[in-house]
């Protein structure tokens, strides 16, 4: 692993950091793969015994 050295470092401002931070929750929101895991999220919450097994995980 390279020592870098903080002045080779390029510092951001909050707001580039923040608007790069949205684009990639926007173009991670229309993936597939990241539907899929929020149907399955939804499924999850609507399945009684599966939460029943959670909150007995979480105990």
């Amino acid at each position: 692993m390279e020592n870098t050295q903080l002045e080779d470092l390029e510092i951001a401002s909050l707001l580039v950091v923040m608007q790069a931070a949205h684009d990639f929750a926007d173009v991670l929101a229309e993936t597939p793969q990241f539907k899929a895991f929020e149907q399955a999220a939804y499924a999850l919450l609507g399945e009684q015994e599966a939460q029943r097994a959670v909150r007995a995980y979480q105990k």
